[in-house]
């Protein structure tokens, strides 16, 4: 059985149009839940915020937007690497991120071997 895979991506947090800044994101496969990829954050001073997004909601946001309740994930990006906009929206208001796609990409590689193909849940 595949062990978990985990990394750290570099995200920016979008506060708003005018204000923004970096922070690490913490994406978490594991295969005995091989439907979702858990998404944690911390802000500054401010405990972690959890996440679980079904991985296929997140792999199809890589290339069209998507959403699911209360995520929306939407590729961008006209000028520069491919980008992906994430929209998550919580009982303290709506989290914004901007990333690039190259490192959310090769996470879902490495969790490939291990996740449940469409349709066979």
């Amino acid at each position: 059985m595949q062990s978990s895979v985990s990394t750290q991506v570099p995200m920016t947090f979008l506060v708003t149009q005018e204000r923004s800044f970096r922070v690490l994101v913490d994406l978490l496969f594991t295969p005995q839940d091989p439907d979702a990829v858990r998404f944690q954050y911390q802000l500054p001073g401010e405990e972690p915020v959890r996440w679980v997004l079904p991985r296929r909601l997140l792999a199809d946001g890589l290339g069209a937007p998507v959403a699911s309740g209360p995520v929306r994930i939407e590729p961008t990006g006209i000028d520069g690497p491919p980008q992906v906009l994430f929209s998550l929206q919580g009982r303290r208001g709506t989290a914004r991120f901007r990333s690039r796609v190259q490192p959310i990409a090769a996470f879902l590689n490495r969790t490939a071997p291990a996740a449940v193909p469409p349709g066979r849940r």
